[in-house]
């Protein structure tokens, strides 16, 4: 639901959303879809891609953490994750 499928922070506290509420729930099936986030720390920037999409699905701006941890997860349903990579440069 709405309510589990965006981008939250969590900072030493509670999680809080920081994508707006307006984007519909990207993973409604049993399927295996691939999830791509890209996000710049010096500008806060973040958008989420799902499968093939050519645009975000969700996107936010947030420049509390500009380097750290990365954190994923399923908060209310069950999830499976398998082929993570990781990645990082500097422009």
């Amino acid at each position: 639901d709405a309510g589990n499928n965006g981008i939250f922070l969590v900072d030493a506290a509670d999680r809080r959303r920081i994508d707006p509420t307006t984007a519909k729930p990207q993973l409604t099936d049993q399927n295996w879809h691939h999830v791509r986030l890209e996000r710049d720390g010096s500008t806060g920037k973040i958008d989420v891609y799902v499968d093939d999409s050519a645009k975000p699905v969700f996107s936010a701006v947030d420049t509390t953490i500009r380097s750290g941890k990365v954190g994923l997860g399923s908060l209310n349903d069950i999830g499976e994750f398998r082929d993570i990579v990781v990645t990082g440069f500097r422009n």
